[in-house]
Parts: C-alpha cells; sequence; structure tokens
C-alpha cells in the first residue's frame, strides 16, 4: 500500500515524463523543419525546364556569385524548337481577309525555292491604335530542325474575299477633271467610266468600285478619246492575277 507522499511523487514524475516527451517532439519538429529547408536549397542545386528543349545562352559560369534581387540575368535561356511560333503584324486593311485555320508559307534565304507550310492559329482579337494592325500567331512544324529561333524570314499569306477586286494595267488609266476613268467599249461606242482605285501593284491597278468582269475595257487608249465615239474592238488574253477578277481587255483601233 502506497503512502500519500510516494503517490503524488508518481504523479509528478509521470507529468515530467509527459513534459520531456513533447519537448522532446517539439525538437524534433524542428529538426524536421531543418531538413526541409536544406532539401529545397539543395534543389536549387539543378533547375528543370517545364519542356525539352535547347539552352540558347548560359550567362553565369561555375562559382559566379548569384545576385538574389536586383537586375539579375537568367541563368539560361531555353528554346523549344520542336514547334515554331511566328508573329506577324497584318495591316487593318487586310486583317479581315485572313482566317484562323488557313495555310501560311516561310520562306528563308538558307533554303531558297524552299516554302515551309504553316497554320494560322488565332490572332489578337484588337486593331493595334499605334500601328493600326493586327497581330497573327502562325504555327510551323519544325520537328526536322531546318528552322533556328531569329532567322530572318519572309511569311506570305493568302487573302480571301468574298468580292475580289478588279485588276486593270496601269496603261488603261485615264486622268482628266472627273478623276480616274477607263474607256470602255459598248456596241462599238465609247463610255469613259469613273473608277476607284485600291492598291496600285506596280504594273497594274486595282480596282475597287465601277468596274465589272463584264466590261472591255481599252486597255492603251489615246489621250484624245472621247465620250461616245466609234471604236473597233480586237479581243486579246490578259492573264488574271491570284485571288481577283480582271475584266476583257482590248486593243482598239479608231475608225
Amino acid at each position: 500500500m502506497l503512502t500519500k507522499q510516494e503517490l503524488d511523487e508518481r504523479r509528478t514524475a509521470v507529468t515530467s515524463a509527459a513534459g520531456a516527451l513533447t519537448l522532446s517532439q517539439a525538437s524534433v519538429g524542428v529538426a524536421d523543419a531543418e531538413v526541409r529547408r536544406l532539401e529545397v536549397l539543395q534543389g536549387f542545386q539543378k533547375v528543370t525546364a517545364p519542356f525539352t528543349g535547347t539552352v540558347t545562352a548560359r550567362n553565369y559560369d561555375l562559382g559566379a556569385l548569384l545576385a538574389a534581387t536586383g537586375a539579375a540575368k537568367p541563368l539560361f535561356a531555353l528554346a523549344q524548337t520542336d514547334l515554331l511560333r511566328v508573329f506577324v503584324n497584318v495591316p487593318q486593311v487586310y486583317a479581315t481577309q485572313i482566317r484562323n485555320g488557313q495555310d501560311a508559307y516561310l520562306t528563308v534565304r538558307n533554303y531558297p525555292g524552299h516554302d515551309f507550310t504553316g497554320k494560322v492559329v488565332r490572332n489578337a482579337g484588337a486593331i493595334n491604335m499605334q500601328t493600326r494592325t493586327l497581330l497573327f500567331e502562325v504555327d510551323f512544324d519544325n520537328a526536322a530542325g531546318q528552322l533556328v529561333p531569329g532567322m530572318y524570314a519572309q511569311l506570305r499569306l493568302t487573302l480571301s474575299r468574298e468580292h475580289p477586286a478588279m485588276i486593270i494595267p496601269v496603261s488603261a488609266m485615264l486622268f482628266n477633271a472627273g478623276g480616274p476613268q477607263v474607256a470602255i467599249i459598248h456596241n462599238g461606242l465609247v463610255h469613259l467610266q469613273g473608277i476607284t482605285i485600291g492598291r496600285d501593284l506596280g504594273t497594274d491597278l486595282e480596282v475597287v468600285d465601277g468596274l465589272s468582269s463584264d466590261d472591255q475595257i481599252v486597255i492603251n487608249p489615246d489621250l484624245r478619246i472621247a465620250e461616245g465615239a466609234h471604236i473597233q474592238a480586237l479581243s486579246i488574253d490578259k492573264p488574271v492575277a491570284q485571288g481577283s477578277r480582271q475584266p476583257a481587255a482590248a486593243e482598239t483601233h479608231m475608225p
């Protein structure tokens, strides 16, 4: 049988042991936290990229001091080259004629005569207010590694128009007080038709209004040609520009 003093002593021993256990558990927790901190620090020895690519720049050598703050440079530059993304700014006048999913063609001087075919995948959805252009992204499959990021290249896009413009030679244009005109032949008589010019294509002009594909125009009219003059047409063939329409052309003979 225990006395009251012995019971109190044993209770005190149990309380002391519980306190020591709690202190030991806290020490273990601190040690675990220190282990995790050291593991994280050790993890900085290896930088893992989120994708497979090629290291294109190494900005630090072994033993170099890395600044944790300030304008520090990145350790490496990594490029993923199996899919090449090309960004092109398209002027507003042509932006609505390009569709996502259509083909695009890339040429570089390293491969003369060879076109790389890609797809228009997305666009910015808004015109840039400073440049008045719409940004498009075109993706090219580069699994063979023929294209290198940073190359100077030319991108060719096909414009799709619901109502293609007319193309006429520059020589068919008449300039007078009535504005730009062309001479149209109708039933052997001349009619001076006013037109609206779009793009200047060098030797040809784009006509956005004033002509139809059934009109027969004089391709090299005399400056003295007048409204209602009798004229004899000699039909000739002239190639039609891709994606556009061209009225019938004719050489003329003034009777």
